[in-house]
């Protein structure tokens, strides 16, 4: 009688079973890489838009005020919000620029804090 060679039903089902585990935590990590790609590109826009405000506070000294707004970087909204504070040097004001997504204004995205010559 011959013999024959071959995977019993048992082992394929476990064999089944291996795959489709590794599958589904490979797709998960491919998700959670796309997630985490959009958060950074998030983060660079948001930073971006610190800068530009800063850049604006620097170009126009003289209407340089703590204030709100938003703005909009790569088709994505953003708010900004500006805060001055004195400096022991009565030279030099601190601005504090936090941006956030306009869709989570409470979730801060970038902060940049520059110091401004208080004269012009």
């Amino acid at each position: 009688m011959k013999k024959l060679c071959g995977f019993t039903l048992i082992e394929v089902m476990v064999a089944l079973t291996v795959l489709a585990v590794a599958f589904a935590a490979g797709y998960r990590a491919l998700g959670q890489s796309t997630n985490n790609a959009d958060l950074l590109k998030r983060h660079a826009l948001a930073q971006w838009v610190a800068q530009n405000q800063l850049a604006l506070m620097q170009i126009n000294r003289s209407t340089v005020s703590p204030g709100t707004g938003e703005a909009r970087q790569a088709g994505i909204d953003f708010v900004w919000r500006t805060t001055l504070t004195a400096t022991p040097n009565a030279a030099f004001r601190k601005a504090e620029i936090v941006v956030a997504d306009l869709a989570q204004p409470d979730y801060q995205l970038a902060r940049l804090t520059a110091y401004l010559s208080a004269s012009q």
